[in-house]
């Protein structure tokens, strides 16, 4: 039997102190990992990179699925003493900071920013997004349904879906926003016919199947809440065979862009910020140019629209749910044909989200409206290139969804021959 003495000097906090090695623990379904020169890994929760853990991925694969701390370090059979204790401090952090909880217990969220009701008032402010939302709602719930909303926040699609007819909704949340959806369905009259539920809906089982799974767990980039591997899991362990989705279906189109130097320089390692920062500081910073291809910045849709857009929108890849994916992977490209004279700088990336009954929001900047909560990612490709009208030039999407998190990127190339 092992135990979780403290580390010299170190008081143990609530979560640790109830920690033993029967605790069956399951790491949370979204992490960010950077694997390091040692072989270990180093686990970002709440916005901070930790120490580094040794067989970090085989520590985390062994919580993939519930499990007692005791039988997973068991299936890793330590090295040594110093490695288990390694490993044994690591499931405390990771127990500390919500990257391992107990399956139905609340979940913290490791990324963090959805607790509050401000991000939530803003999110209501966007009235496209929500009123977008309400009307693909009410085209796709028919009176007497079963509906699934998967992180309800603030209960407002839940109450659509009700007030649509649903017989029954479930809204799940795994923040400490469901007390106040809960308040909110209570203040409306919908107590009786919403159901909240505390958690993560990979990790929860539902009384019965559901006809519509609803959902708005969408990023600025479109896929990076896990929306993919949400909605399929929904589908399958909830649905009935015929479950239909809201949203329909996400697609997005990329935008070459000729940035103005100017404004390059306040969100990348522009020649002209290295410049600038040498001016202002005195030192010579020019390695971070260096991870400047490929690097992603976020800003407002009404800004790119004021940038130069060497052609249309062109569009990367359409994902339809349920997605036809099981492996998490979609790749898109695109040839367009360039309009305008310029240096093709920067990708952007914008979003039509289609909720059903023909209603849609989007969030391309040349269609988009002022007030949008989401950001336009904007991508810088590995090399910026002259182009005039007429050229044909290939933008790329790679979207991967693995243990080393969920990431996206765009890219931009000048096409030697016709495809």
């Amino acid at each position: 039997m092992i135990s979780f003495p403290p580390p010299r000097g170190v008081k143990m906090n609530d979560s640790r102190s109830k920690v033993t090695p029967s605790t069956v623990l399951r790491r949370v379904e979204r992490l960010r990992v950077e694997l390091d020169d040692t072989d270990g890994i180093r686990v970002e929760s709440l916005g901070m990179r930790g120490p580094s853990v040794p067989r970090g991925l085989q520590l985390l694969q062994a919580f993939s699925r519930p499990t007692s701390i005791q039988n997973a370090l068991d299936s890793l059979s330590a090295t040594g003493t110093q490695e288990w204790i390694e490993m044994t401090e690591a499931i405390l952090r990771w127990v500390e900071s919500g990257v391992l909880h107990e399956p139905g217990s609340p979940v913290r969220s490791v990324r963090s920013g959805y607790e509050g009701a401000p991000v939530h008032a803003v999110m209501l402010n966007d009235r496209a997004r929500t009123e977008g939302f309400i009307r693909g709602i009410e085209a796709t719930v028919r009176p007497g349904n079963t509906v699934v909303d998967i992180g309800t926040g603030s209960g407002v699609l839940a109450m659509a879906a009700a007030r649509a007819g649903a017989r029954h909704v479930y809204a799940i949340e795994a923040s400490s926003m469901a007390e106040i959806a809960a308040e909110n369905v209570r203040l409306n009259g919908f107590a009786d016919r919403i159901s909240i539920l505390r958690g993560q809906s990979t990790d929860l089982v539902l009384p019965e199947k559901v006809d519509v799974v609803v959902t708005e767990m969408i990023g600025h980039h479109a896929f990076g809440e896990g929306l993919l591997e949400i909605v399929n899991d929904a589908v399958r362990r909830f649905g009935d065979g015929e479950t239909r989705v809201v949203p329909e279906s996400i697609e997005l189109l990329g935008i070459p862009l000729e940035v103005p130097e100017v404004d390059l320089a306040a969100y990348a390692a522009s020649p002209r910020a290295i410049e600038n920062w040498k001016g202002w500081y005195g030192f010579d910073l020019a390695a971070l140019a260096g991870r400047m291809p490929k690097s992603c910045f976020f800003v407002r849709s009404e800004a790119v629209a004021k940038w130069r857009s060497l052609a249309s929108p062109a569009s990367l890849v359409t994902v339809r749910f349920p997605a036809q994916t099981d492996d998490g992977l979609l790749e898109g490209t695109a040839r367009v044909r360039i309009e305008k004279p310029g240096i093709l700088n920067a990708v952007a990336v914008g979003m039509v989200i289609s909720t059903g009954g023909g209603a849609s929001v989007s969030t391309v900047p040349s269609a988009s409206h002022s007030g949008s909560h989401w950001l336009c990612p904007v991508w810088l490709p590995t090399a910026p290139f002259q182009v005039v009208p007429g050229d044909d030039a290939k933008l790329d999407f790679l979207y991967g969804s693995g243990i080393h998190g969920r990431q996206g990127s765009a890219d931009a190339s000048p096409m030697v021959a016709d495809i």
